[in-house]
């Protein structure tokens, strides 16, 4: 199973994510110095909490959309097919994708949270108290990742990637409605914390859920997305095209 593990992780660290990754890093310091630099005052759209927020959305959206990215290719390529040419078990094909998943939402995790602090020291409000809400992104991020391999395991397909969009909406409307606008009378820690317990065992019961089913009923066909092969074939395409106009343009020269 360990070698499944690392193949999703190998999957997962390619340069583009590693570029992606770096360029948001990038960015959001750089838009945090700027708050600092102008005063927290100058832009009132610009506030500490906004740019956390816009730091959350960076990091549900990179997992979101990176998740869509691999998964459909997997699809494309059959990769559940050929996992089980392996001489590995059904259940570790699930565990492998389940556990590798954790792992990158840990990593997602780090780095929202190196951004985050960041926000907070160089504006000068960071508390302990302050920093809990960390624990919602958490806990959002966490049931984002497990409705898209619930998707992805009972039906073989994003189909567009609607489901991940979908995820995503809800996900942000809720983060900022419980995060920042917090319409409860419960303490923040408590409540940011028993969200954190409650996706956690979410988490965990679908990952189990989904080993028995598998190893009841077995992976569902993948299925192509038609979006995705007109996408290819548009693609094909105009490299068919462009290849005819440089021979022509060659041919005119010599």
């Amino acid at each position: 199973m360990w070698r499944l593990i690392r193949r999703e992780l190998d999957g997962m660290v390619t340069i583009n994510l590693k570029r992606s990754f770096q360029t948001y890093f990038v960015f959001g310091l750089v838009l945090i110095l700027l708050i600092w630099l102008l005063g927290p005052n100058a832009m009132s759209f610009l506030a500490t909490g906004t740019i956390s927020l816009f730091i959350f959305l960076i990091g549900m959206l990179s997992a979101g959309m990176h998740m869509l990215d691999t998964m459909e290719e997997d699809a494309a390529n059959r990769q559940l097919a050929f996992l089980q040419t392996l001489p590995v078990r059904k259940t570790d094909i699930v565990h492998a994708k389940f556990l590798s998943t954790l792992l990158l939402c840990g990593f997602i995790f780090v780095w929202v949270s190196v951004l985050f602090s960041a926000n907070l020291l160089i504006n000068d409000v960071w508390t302990v108290e302050s920093t809990m809400i960390i624990f919602l992104f958490l806990a959002v991020l966490l049931l984002l990742v497990t409705g898209n391999l619930l998707w992805y395991y009972l039906r073989g397909s994003f189909y567009g990637g609607w489901i991940n969009y979908a995820l995503l909406l809800n996900g942000s409307v809720f983060l900022l409605y419980v995060g920042f606008y917090s319409p409860f009378d419960i303490p923040k820690d408590f409540l940011f914390s028993i969200s954190l317990a409650i996706s956690s065992l979410v988490y965990l019961s679908c990952w189990w859920i989904m080993a028995n089913w598998v190893k009841l009923k077995g992976f569902p066909k993948e299925v192509d997305d038609p979006h995705r092969e007109k996408i290819e074939k548009h693609a094909e395409e105009l490299k068919r095209r462009q290849a005819q106009r440089l021979s022509k343009k060659n041919r005119g020269n010599n």
